[in-house]
């Protein structure tokens, strides 16, 4: 999408912004405002899937003006980013629908989703997780609860004991090996995590 001039932008995450002219001025000024995935206004924006365009209209200037007026309070800006929001919601309700019949792979819930249907991902942890889902761990850990109902640590909790307990059913491995394979360095740790589990020690569910 090329700028020109008054113009607002708006852009979804994983799009950037590059200059390459100058105005015809000589000189040109913008205002580049930017928000993270954190605040919980932000969910506001959260369906935008392409870019979106605006002319500088009487009300977009007036926006821009008050933005720069409350740029250091952080509790203003969460307002001015509600306010956007819902003058966007009614001014283009079109742009802030998602793409029908398509997820929406940059949403952190969708990138959670994905991870989660990996067989490996129950040894990774949640710094990990949280990393290749491109979010904080405070969103990761947000977003994950809404979509699996627990947190992510007794999520990844669950599938390691699940694990655990079909390789203890096999009866081909020792409990070490059992708790080295689910990613405990300590035999007795793991003990105590499968008796908190299922209520028996590794020992009494061995097939």
């Amino acid at each position: 999408t090329q700028a020109a001039e008054n113009r607002f932008f708006l852009l979804p995450a994983g799009h950037c912004l590059m200059a390459e002219k100058r105005s015809h001025a000589g000189y040109y000024r913008s205002v580049l405002f930017h928000f993270t995935s954190d605040l919980p206004e932000a969910d506001l924006l959260r369906c935008m899937h392409t870019p979106l365009r605006l002319p500088y209209d009487a009300y977009i200037r007036g926006f821009v003006e008050a933005l720069l007026l409350v740029a250091d309070d952080p509790q203003m800006l969460r307002i001015k980013l509600r306010e956007i929001a819902l003058y966007l919601s009614k001014k283009h309700p079109s742009a802030m629908q998602p793409p029908e019949k398509k997820r929406d792979i940059t949403h952190p819930q969708e990138r959670i989703r994905r991870l989660t249907a990996n067989s490996e991902a129950p040894y990774l942890s949640v710094e990990e997780m949280a990393f290749l889902c491109h979010t904080s761990i405070a969103t990761f850990r947000r977003h994950f609860k809404r979509l699996h109902g627990v947190s992510p640590y007794i999520w990844i909790s669950r599938k390691r004991m699940e694990k655990a307990d079909k390789l203890l059913k096999q009866g081909d491995l020792m409990i070490a090996d059992v708790a080295r394979r689910i990613g405990f360095r300590n035999t007795s740790a793991f003990c105590r995590a499968y008796r908190r589990h299922y209520g028996r020690t590794p020992a009494e569910n061995r097939g």
